[in-house]
C-alpha cells in the first residue's frame, strides 16, 4: 500500500476508535502472595518507605525507577510480571 493509502486508512481507523484509558499499577497483593513477603519486607528489600509501599498498594502510580527497584529486590527479571492493568 502506498503512503497516501496508509494515511487514508489511518484517518478512517482513528475516526472509529474511541479513546480507552488503561492504567498499569504495581499489584502488591499478587507480589505478597507470589513471593511470600510482607509489605514491610517488600519495602525494606526495595529500599522504599513502608508508607509509600502502602500508597502503592492502594493504587498510587509508580515510576519506572520504583518498578525497577521492586523487581530487583525480588530477583524478577521481567518487571511486567509485577504489574496489573486496569481500564
Amino acid at each position: 500500500m502506498e503512503i497516501s493509502g496508509v494515511k487514508t486508512l489511518y484517518k478512517i481507523i482513528t475516526k472509529e476508535v474511541k479513546t480507552v484509558t488503561v492504567k498499569f499499577y504495581l499489584d502488591v497483593d499478587k507480589i505478597i502472595n507470589t513471593y511470600g513477603v510482607s509489605i514491610t519486607q517488600l519495602a525494606d528489600r526495595a529500599n522504599l518507605d513502608r508508607s509509600y509501599m502502602s500508597k502503592i498498594k492502594r493504587g498510587s502510580p509508580i515510576s519506572l525507577n520504583t518498578l525497577s527497584r521492586v523487581a530487583t529486590a525480588l530477583g524478577e527479571k521481567d518487571a511486567s510480571r509485577l504489574l496489573s492493568v486496569q481500564e
